[in-house]
């Protein structure tokens, strides 16, 4: 019963702590509202659906707003800078 109770231990761990790398890697701010939100791929679907428990615990804590890929119509102001620079000309 102890193993069980530190493998446990250490999944939880390893889950929470994942979470909160993702978190830092995918939190962008909205200009519109102000808000920060964590954007979570579009594809794969499931990386959302892993982290929806912490996701709760986190949005009654820390107010933090969660978004299945980009905002509607921010994809034209989150372009890298390659995608935005001219095309060489020959």
């Amino acid at each position: 019963m102890k193993a069980l109770s530190k493998i446990l231990l250490v999944l939880v761990i390893v889950y929470v702590t994942s979470y909160i790398v993702l978190r830092s890697r995918w939190t962008h701010k909205w200009d519109k509202d102000g808000q920060s939100y964590m954007h979570f791929p579009v594809s794969p679907g499931w990386v959302y659906y892993l982290y929806r428990p912490v996701c709760i615990a986190d949005e009654k804590i820390s107010g933090m707003r969660f978004h299945i890929g980009p905002h509607p119509g921010a994809e034209a102001d989150e372009q890298p800078a390659a995608a935005a620079a001219p095309a060489p000309s020959k």
